[in-house]
């Protein structure tokens, strides 16, 4: 059985790829984003209790923290918990040292593709942790993973991350810049959006 915590927008549809390939059990904060699914835990630590493999998607280094706080009960040696939220690489570093203390592995592996990623199963996901860690998880993230790659020790998954969202920002500043030349120049917007978005 693998566990899967944070049914939001892109955890519900990992969730259910899941779901889809074997036997998941899931949580949510809200319990209306539970529904489809045929097993719901009551908490956190009931999860982790059945599973020996989890996955966590929530919003921030708090909730991956709280969530880790309330399974903390149920946590045995051999477990892996496999965590895609976009959080500080800092404290991915705290959480794998304090988990590899009770023997249990932990990777970091944000992913990128957005919603339709998501939906058609073709999610990048940049991993860090250990080999043996990321051997563990690789064979159920590839239920919504097309590109799936261990970057280096805890923590790299994130850096990685940070390097593609450095990426998209770039991307967005100089599409602003353009716009902002364009209409200087006294250029349809419209016009402008619809030929620079058509060329290279």
């Amino acid at each position: 059985m693998v566990g899967f915590i944070g049914l939001g927008v892109m955890g519900s549809r990992m969730a259910g790829h899941l779901a889809k390939a074997g036997e998941v059990i899931v949580w949510n904060r809200t319990p209306s984003r539970s529904e489809g699914f045929d097993r719901v835990a009551s908490s956190p630590a009931e999860l982790a209790s059945r599973c020996d493999h989890v996955f966590i998607c929530v919003s921030r280094t708090e909730d991956v923290r709280e969530v880790l706080d309330a399974m903390a009960p149920a946590l045995r040696p051999g477990m892996t918990i496999v965590d895609h939220s976009t959080i500080e690489p800092s404290a991915v570093r705290e959480m794998a040292e304090a988990l590899a203390g009770q023997s249990v592995g932990f990777v970091d592996a944000p992913v990128t593709g957005g919603e339709k990623g998501a939906i058609d199963g073709t999610l990048t996901i940049f991993c860090g942790g250990s080999q043996a860690d990321f051997e563990k998880g690789l064979p159920f993230m590839e239920a919504y993973g097309k590109k799936i790659r261990l970057v280096g020790p805890s923590g790299s998954g994130q850096m990685m991350k940070m390097a593609n969202q450095i990426s998209v920002v770039g991307c967005v500043l100089a599409m602003a810049e353009c716009l902002a030349f364009a209409d200087r120049a006294g250029l349809d917007m419209a016009e402008t959006i619809d030929l620079v978005g058509s060329g290279a």
